[in-house]
């Protein structure tokens, strides 16, 4: 018999961050004890339904709140690692599966912190408010911001381009596809909560073919096929879609939680079964 290994990266949807959340739980106790609860986001996770439902190994790469930038320096290190080396050894199987996430985050070195930094563009509107307050016609600064929030506002303005992004992102795809098939990996990508519009054909992204294939617009599909009434009578749902809110949609009707938009315990068990049907092929 064959010694399987499925290797994961992704963002926090791939590691289950807030898996743990129960329905009327308050905000303060989510974030407090549960949505970052290494337990908790391991045991309701789709990664663990998918290795128990297949019966095999793995090892996982995704973090919350993680870039595309900070999964690639991820691989890169580690399949260069005398780790990889050992573990290309001991198993005759190994498959990774990739989630992509959003462009609106990378991954860069901020000298103040001497780390590299999760950097979230799309909050930048958000810390500039914050920061900066209208003083009859002038503007004062209310509080000294750390390098990285300094590097938010100006990769923002200055740099940030989704159509260069998007390219970018399409180039290190095709890149890790060679890379792979070089060393005889077998990979699969998938998109998480944006079904990028990428520059190129990805032979091996799971519904290549269809301009929406994200995790949250299955999840919102597959409700909506359970209630089909709903478009009729929810008209706050029916805008959603209409207008591709898909989190609108899922929060209304319950499919992530309300804090930090993560999905409840029922839809990463969706996600485990629809993956475990994805990847049973690979591991027969």
């Amino acid at each position: 018999m064959s010694k399987s290994l499925l290797i994961t990266f992704g963002c926090s949807w791939t590691y289950g961050i807030g898996a743990g959340y129960e329905e009327g739980m308050n905000e303060e106790f989510y974030t407090d004890k549960i949505r970052w609860s290494e337990e908790l986001c391991y045991e309701h996770s789709w990664r663990r339904i998918v290795l128990d439902n297949l019966n095999i190994k793995g090892l996982n790469f995704s973090v919350g709140g993680s870039s595309n930038q900070k999964q690639f320096k991820f691989a890169k290190e580690f399949f260069i690692s005398d780790e990889w080396n050992s573990i290309k050894n001991e198993y005759d199987n190994i498959v990774v599966l990739w989630g992509l996430t959003t462009t609106e985050r990378t991954y860069m070195w901020c000298n103040d912190v001497d780390s590299y930094q999760d950097i979230f563009l799309h909050d930048e509107r958000r810390k500039f408010n914050k920061i900066i307050s209208p003083v009859g016609n002038k503007f004062i600064k209310k509080e000294r911001i750390s390098f990285s929030e300094q590097l938010e506002l100006v990769i923002n303005r200055l740099s940030y381009n989704h159509d260069n992004e998007v390219e970018q992102l399409t180039n290190n795809i095709l890149f890790w596809n060679y890379f792979f098939k070089a060393i005889g990996i077998k990979n699969i990508w998938f998109d998480t909560f944006d079904s990028h519009q990428y520059t190129s054909d990805i032979e091996n992204l799971i519904d290549s073919d269809n301009q929406e294939r994200d995790l949250l617009f299955k999840l919102c599909s597959w409700h909506i096929e359970k209630n089909p009434d709903i478009l009729e009578t929810d008209k706050l749902s029916k805008g959603a879609i209409v207008t591709h809110d898909y989190f609108l949609y899922a929060a209304r009707n319950k499919i992530i939680n309300p804090y930090s938009y993560h999905p409840v315990k029922s839809q990463y068990r969706l996600i485990g079964e629809y993956f475990t049907k994805q990847l049973r092929p690979y591991f027969h």
